[in-house]
């Protein structure tokens, strides 16, 4: 089914399915499944339960597990198809009947679907009166925005004043903490005045090389083209810029064995953003919690109790002769100021 607002213009196709246990009865979904996937190319998303694991350690209980359990939804699926798994928030079972539990119920995407919903969160629920845990699909969680790190951009290595506002903001007469902090607010006041937010340059620039393009076709001007050439050739200083912010963000090494797709590292840097962000944790070990007035404060508890923990040890340790002693001058050099 297609999912969407009229009113945003957006929209995305949704597919609930159920996987019979019977491997031979999958056959008619896998080629339905293989149809979607070849078809369409705007953002969907299947979820629900496939019968089928991942991987042998989506099971705990039972008899060995066997391979045929995982050939129907495996990694190799998602790899050929350039799916990607949601992961999951909450319990890692879903599906459990006596000493036996399982993951059957996922949740997958296509690279567009990532792109159109770069928070999308699952949560495995309670379960009820079913063996199953219902899966909660949320395309956009609530956020509490907090501080950003200051991180050097590699972007900014290409822009013209960088080399120069390094030098001049980094005087060697002062502490290296210093520096740092002065440094650190420079740029950041250069990169909001000057060096502007990528996306917002190439939204603009496209914006106006449209314009100027429809200007052309009306009337042929020498002074349009050359604006044109100018634009096209600043697009691509941007779209170079926006190449490195998203190689830098995907932490990827793939760059240096000949893959330089943008989008590709866009969407390494959503999944690791996702894999890394802790959207639940289970208080005292035994329920989850999802409330973040409730997780700031059991994290910031759990550092008080530990920071103030007294390790101090007593008694005397028979260590004698199993360290080399120091002698009087290099005790004193322990002592010295420290030099850079």
């Amino acid at each position: 089914m297609w999912i969407g607002s009229s009113q945003y213009s957006w929209r995305f196709y949704c597919l609930t399915i159920y996987a019979s246990p019977q491997r031979s009865n999958r056959r008619m979904l896998s080629d339905h499944l293989n149809s979607v996937v070849d078809s369409c190319d705007e953002p969907w998303l299947i979820a629900g339960d496939f019968n089928s694991l991942l991987d042998v350690s989506e099971r705990r209980g039972g008899s060995a597990t066997s391979r045929n359990r995982c050939a129907f939804f495996s990694q190799d699926f998602l790899f050929n198809y350039e799916l990607r798994d949601l992961g999951y928030c909450g319990s890692r079972f879903t599906w459990s009947r006596g000493g036996l539990s399982q993951h059957l119920d996922q949740a997958i995407e296509n690279s567009s679907f990532d792109i159109f919903a770069p928070e999308c969160l699952v949560r495995n629920l309670h379960r009820l009166k079913s063996n199953h845990r219902p899966i909660f699909v949320s395309l956009k969680p609530h956020q509490v925005e907090g501080t950003r790190p200051f991180r050097c951009l590699d972007s900014w290595m290409l822009h013209s004043e960088f080399r120069m506002l390094a030098s001049s903001n980094w005087n060697s007469e002062e502490s290296v903490v210093n520096m740092m902090e002065n440094f650190r607010v420079k740029v950041q006041n250069w990169n909001n005045h000057v060096y502007l937010n990528i996306f917002s340059r190439k939204k603009q620039l496209i914006h106006e090389l449209k314009i100027v393009q429809r200007l052309m076709e009306l009337r042929l001007n020498r002074r349009f083209r050359s604006r044109a050439i100018e634009l096209r050739q600043a697009l691509e200083e941007v779209l170079k810029q926006e190449k490195l912010l998203w190689f830098q963000k995907s932490w990827s090494v793939w760059l240096l064995n000949g893959d330089r797709n943008t989008k590709y590292f866009h969407g390494r840097t959503l999944a690791r953003r996702r894999r890394n962000k802790i959207e639940g944790l289970k208080v005292d070990g035994t329920d989850w919690c999802f409330d973040l007035v409730l997780l700031k404060q059991h994290v910031v508890g759990f550092y008080k109790n530990l920071f103030a923990m007294d390790y101090s040890v007593d008694g005397f340790l028979p260590c004698r002769g199993k360290f080399q002693v120091l002698s009087l001058v290099e005790k004193g050099s322990l002592d010295m100021e420290i030099q850079i």
